[in-house]
């Protein structure tokens, strides 16, 4: 870490609160330099020589994490290893990677915007159903899904007593083509509940998490995320807007 840097941003490379976050406490009076409380955020700070505090906890700096962002391809799979020696997204990476876990996963058969990393925190607060960040996904079926369904799948759906509910979905120009948003992420959801009204699945791709988009990264590419996108990641959920 360079010699002086923004107090925001030093709490956020310690894995603290984000940067947003970490100038609210700055306003707030609850950050404390060196023992004094911080007035206004943007103070330089110098990591090996100041201390700083937030509501009392001493902000140490984290190893440098890694987040990458993937377009899975169809027909590869989420897991380090398969019995089945099916080929896994992590063969698609250099060995320097190789030590990193996904954030949730896709299934065999669908593809799109797949994120790695090794902080747990980061996966904890973008899989966990109550922080109800947004996975947005492209789905085209094999006949035309009713409007009364979708309607349904909106306001809830049992199967075998497992209730099912998707956040919004777009019917798209294209035929057969939508677009649903889920918050919760159970297993296989989008593909049981068309399924289960006896409606194929002919593409699944996944284009958003949060403010995340896939675009145009060819599959089976990766990019690292910037701090901005891990940053927004980490701020998005039940109050977001932003789509």
């Amino acid at each position: 870490m360079e010699e002086s840097v923004r107090l925001q941003k030093y709490i956020a490379s310690c894995g603290v609160l984000s940067r947003r976050k970490a100038e609210e406490a700055v306003m707030a009076g609850r950050v404390l330099l060196n023992g004094v409380p911080v007035a206004v955020p943007g103070v330089k700070v110098n990591p090996l020589s100041d201390r700083v505090e937030v509501d009392g906890r001493i902000c140490v700096p984290e190893k440098k994490r890694v987040y990458l962002l993937m377009n899975k391809p169809e027909k590869v799979i989420c897991t380090k290893y398969d019995p089945r020696r099916r080929k896994t997204v992590f063969e698609l990476l250099p060995p320097s990677y190789r030590h990193l876990h996904t954030v949730g996963r896709l299934d065999f058969m669908s593809c799109g915007l797949l994120l790695l990393t090794d902080d747990g925190n980061f996966t904890y607060r973008i899989t966990h159903p109550s922080h109800e960040i947004e996975k947005e996904y492209l789905i085209r079926t094999d006949k035309k899904i009713d409007e009364n369904l979708l309607k349904n799948f909106k306001n809830g759906f049992s199967i075998n007593e497992i209730s099912y509910r998707i956040k919004g979905y777009k019917i798209l120009k294209a035929p057969n083509e939508y677009t649903f948003v889920l918050t919760e992420g159970r297993n296989r959801e989008i593909r049981n509940l068309l399924n289960t009204n006896s409606i194929g699945v002919k593409l699944l791709r996944r284009i958003r998490i949060g403010r995340v988009e896939l675009a145009d990264l060819e599959p089976g590419r990766f990019r690292l995320l910037s701090e901005a996108e891990v940053d927004g990641l980490l701020e998005t959920g039940v109050n977001d807007c932003s789509h």
